[in-house]
C-alpha cells in the first residue's frame, strides 16, 4: 500500500518517463527524417508513433488512477 508521499514520488516519476518517452520519440522521428525516404518513413513512423501513443497512454491512465485513489 502506498503512503501519500510514496504515491506522490511515484506520480513524479511516471510524469518524468512521460517528459523521456516524448524526447525520445522525437530523436527517433528526427533519426528517420535523417537516415530514411519519405516513404520508408511513413511505414515506419506510423507504427512507431502508436506505440509511443499507446505506451504514453497507459502511463498517464496509471497517473491518473493514482492521483484519484484516496488512502
Amino acid at each position: 500500500m502506498f503512503t501519500s508521499t510514496d504515491r506522490q514520488e511515484h506520480i513524479q516519476h511516471l510524469e518524468q518517463v512521460l517528459t523521456d518517452i516524448a524526447g525520445t520519440r522525437e530523436r527517433i522521428s528526427k533519426l528517420f527524417e535523417e537516415k530514411l525516404t519519405k516513404e520508408q518513413r511513413s511505414l515506419i513512423d506510423t507504427e512507431v508513433v502508436e506505440k509511443f501513443l499507446i505506451l504514453q497512454t497507459n502511463i498517464a491512465n496509471q497517473i491518473r488512477r493514482l492521483r484519484e485513489r484516496r488512502y
